[in-house]
């Protein structure tokens, strides 16, 4: 399919590989994306940051994405989710340390 071919719309649910959800919550309809070939959806995650899809993604694959209303694209990036909270995981025990530190030397 080309890019154009895909109907998106207000409030369609979008979910990316890495497993964040939101809903579209605009769809640019200017001169520029219609010359392009792709109306770009904005969406809105559920922590109220807003991202929006580029014809760059659509023209490759919507890769970062799972889900974007009706339509199925690519698998979960499970493993680099699974990495990412080794790796914070690590990052949180580093500070609870240095706050444990901080307490103990504040009470001498």
């Amino acid at each position: 399919m080309k890019p154009m071919d895909y109907e998106f719309n207000i409030g369609d649910e979008v979910i990316t590989t890495y497993g964040e959800k939101g809903y579209i919550t605009y769809i640019c309809h200017c001169e520029r994306c219609a010359g392009r070939g792709f109306f770009e959806p904005s969406w809105e995650d559920e922590y109220e940051d807003m991202h929006y899809i580029s014809n760059y993604e659509a023209e490759n694959g919507f890769k970062g994405y799972y889900k974007i209303g009706k339509y199925r694209f690519n698998s979960f990036e499970k493993d680099l989710v699974k990495d990412r909270i080794a790796y914070y995981g690590d990052i949180v025990k580093r500070y609870e340390k240095q706050l444990k530190l901080m307490n103990e030397l504040e009470k001498e």
